[in-house]
């Protein structure tokens, strides 16, 4: 508030230049006065500002004399960092400790030189002990004596990059030496046939000849090796993933250029979605699986010889798991009585043994589960289908039939023979019997 002095007078008098000059004085003293009012406000309020910024600054801030001897100002994040209250950092300046002392004698080298510093990582220590990484930024104030500076802890950063660097290079050794090739696709459009490779690991050298980039480079190498019988098969596995979107595994022939021969791959796809559900890109892992489809190939082989030779073969076999009847032959079929294998399957073994030979039965067919791999011979009688006994001479063994644990039986109907034995054995008893009464 400035105060306003008015003088009036009625009568005419000359101007008096002492008096004139005495106002003019106290006009520019209460003029000083009010600029000097105004300066102090402006600046208490920019101290204020700057106070409340310091406070507040969601980094480490802090004032210090240059030689380190007292800490000058601390805000709460510094507090926080290192570990200690505003108090204690303020009463006692080794609160600030550096991992290396080396460090801020390097740091203060160079803000004597330059007057300032951005960014120079630094290591410190907590109230605990443990070190935390951090970036500080400095101003010197020479004149003042003091320095100024802010500080970021960049632990967790730097433990996430570390982490991300170790992730990326555990992930570069398992693509450079997993023996399948693992690539990524980026469709040119949302849900289109067409795109761009991005990436192929290295094993697609050793599997197929050709080198990661050249795949890159022709997006349409990959696709031009596949087996012409099987090239319309894999395009409309291509548009089943782009209208399902769900992960699609596929066989199929490449040819590989060092061999000039084709080898069965298994591929499988992940579609990559955006937010609205289309595709756009896909992840694929391929192997070569040829030697198993050689395999497979040569199971089935071995499978249409082995069911050739039992087809034929003049002893009834059948397969069972214990309970029901899985397989059998023509012979066997034929031993029961029945029109063809087919009548014969699914038949319960109960039905087939003699009443009289279930315990015998069960307790083989469980020495046989309990790892004894084969049977000796064994006598018993089974029932045909149409109720008549029959003597047989049964061998069994341990095996695998359709993926399941079984076991099967070779079987030799011995009924003549057994007959033949009983019609001597009363034969003999009957001459014996004879000779006695002569």
């Amino acid at each position: 508030t400035v105060g306003v002095m008015a003088f009036f007078c009625g009568n005419v008098l000359e101007p008096d230049l002492e008096l004139m000059q005495m106002f003019s004085a106290l006009g520019h003293q209460i003029g000083d006065f009010i600029d000097r009012k105004r300066m102090e406000e402006a600046l208490h309020e920019s101290e204020e500002k700057y106070r409340e910024l310091f406070q507040n600054a969601q980094v480490g801030m802090y004032r210090s004399k240059l030689d380190g001897s007292a800490i000058l100002a601390v805000n709460r994040e510094l507090c926080d960092i290192l570990g200690f209250s505003e108090e204690e950092m303020l009463s006692n300046p080794a609160t600030v400790r550096w991992a290396n002392p080396v460090d801020r004698e390097g740091m203060i080298a160079e803000l004597l030189k330059t007057g300032s510093i951005r960014n120079y990582q630094i290591d410190v220590l907590r109230k605990s002990g443990r070190a935390r990484t951090c970036l500080i930024s400095v101003q010197l104030y020479a004149k003042r004596g003091y320095i100024e500076g802010s500080v970021v802890d960049i632990t967790d950063r730097e433990w996430a990059e570390e982490t991300l660097r170790e992730s990326e290079a555990n992930q570069r050794m398992i693509l450079e030496n997993i023996r399948e090739v693992v690539y990524s696709i980026e469709q040119v459009a949302p849900n289109s046939s067409k795109g761009i490779v991005r990436f192929v690991s290295s094993f697609a050298e050793s599997m197929l000849g050709y080198k990661p980039d050249e795949f890159i480079q022709n997006p349409n190498l990959w696709f031009s090796l596949i087996h012409p019988d099987d090239a319309s098969a894999v395009s409309e596995q291509i548009k089943i993933l782009l209208t399902t979107k769900k992960t699609g595994i596929r066989e199929y022939r490449l040819l590989d250029k060092q061999t000039g021969t084709y080898k069965w791959i298994e591929d499988t796809v992940v579609p990559k979605l955006d937010n609205q559900n289309n595709v756009i890109g896909t992840f694929g892992v391929a192997r070569d699986i040829t030697e198993r489809k050689q395999a497979q190939e040569a199971l089935r082989e071995s499978e249409a010889r082995y069911r050739l030779l039992v087809d034929h073969a003049p002893v009834a076999l059948y397969v069972h798991d214990g309970k029901t009847i899985m397989f059998a032959n023509p012979k066997f079929a034929e031993v029961l009585g029945a029109v063809s294998p087919e009548d014969v399957v699914g038949q319960t073994l109960e039905s087939i043994v003699h009443p009289d030979d279930h315990a015998a039965v069960k307790a083989r067919v469980a020495s046989l589960r309990e790892g004894a791999g084969f049977n000796r011979t064994f006598v018993g009688r089974i029932v045909r289908l149409d109720g008549q006994e029959r003597f047989t001479e049964v061998s069994a063994v341990r095996c695998m039939f359709e993926g399941r644990s079984a076991i099967q039986v070779l079987l030799t109907d011995i009924t003549g023979r057994k007959l033949a034995e009983e019609a001597s054995r009363r034969a003999e008893e009957a001459l014996r019997k004879s000779e006695e009464r002569y």
